[in-house]
């Protein structure tokens, strides 16, 4: 069985201690240091170069070395929606703005939570680090963990095609105007993510620190994706095309 197959995604699915190419991500330090040098500040024109490039990409292969990705996920049947939250089992999204996706989709169906994790020894190598390296790897984890939930989200979808289905942007708890500690919590709960050695605190945060939750909505055809088209934060940094 490959780490996605069909019949994983149908079940739900639980992986631990994977190699970042296991998801598809081409990740080494070079084709990392302008993504993570504009993370810590370094604008288009004045990425780093010598000695300063040598030093960042030094850091970035050394985390990149220290990450055991794991992730666990599975579908849940909506039950109900309304202007304020939507229920799929034991889990609320309590946000309006998704809750309009929902009553804009035609047959809504499920909804996919996900938790993903770079691991404990990630973190570790980051909390012996110098000061300024420290800083390239918190850049480096919050590159690998988003790119990591963007190909988990991509997998959903084509898995959702194949049953004649389409969903949603991924979304997690924090963004948009889903509740941070409230979402991971139910994430949390539903997931059960201590299966794959991450713990949801009573904040939201969660250890290890690279870590993400995620869900998508499932539907026979959704007019919109996500809510950015219906949202008048026309300056949010998180906006997305539909």
């Amino acid at each position: 069985m490959t780490l996605f197959d069909d019949a994983t995604f149908d079940a739900g699915f639980c992986f631990t201690g994977f190699d970042p190419e296991a998801l598809g991500l081409d990740l080494c330090a070079e084709n990392c240091l302008e993504l993570v040098a504009r993370r810590i500040g370094y604008g288009p024109d004045t990425l780093p170069v010598g000695e300063k490039a040598g030093r960042i990409k030094t850091v970035i292969a050394q985390g990149i070395e220290a990450v055991a990705l794991a992730g666990q996920g599975k579908p849940v049947t909506i039950d109900r929606w309304s202007g304020k939250e939507v229920v799929a089992g034991p889990v609320c999204v309590q946000s309006p703005r998704w809750s309009h996706v929902v009553r804009q989709a035609q047959e809504p169906q499920a909804l996919y939570g996900f938790i993903l994790t770079l691991g404990r020894d990630f973190d570790r190598v980051k909390e012996k680090a110098a000061l300024f390296d420290a800083y390239v790897l918190d850049a480096l984890g919050s590159e690998m963990v988003e790119q990591a939930a963007d190909r988990v989200e991509q997998r959903i979808r084509a898995w959702c095609a194949t049953r004649n289905r389409v969903c949603s942007r991924r979304f997690s708890p924090g963004y948009c105007d889903w509740p941070l500690a409230q979402g991971q919590q139910a994430l949390g709960d539903f997931l059960a993510p201590a299966a794959i050695g991450v713990k949801v605190l009573a904040s939201g945060a969660m250890v290890p620190s690279k870590s993400i939750t995620g869900a998508v909505i499932m539907a026979r055809s959704l007019p919109l994706s996500c809510p950015c088209p219906v949202c008048n934060q026309a300056n949010c940094a998180y906006r997305r095309v539909a």
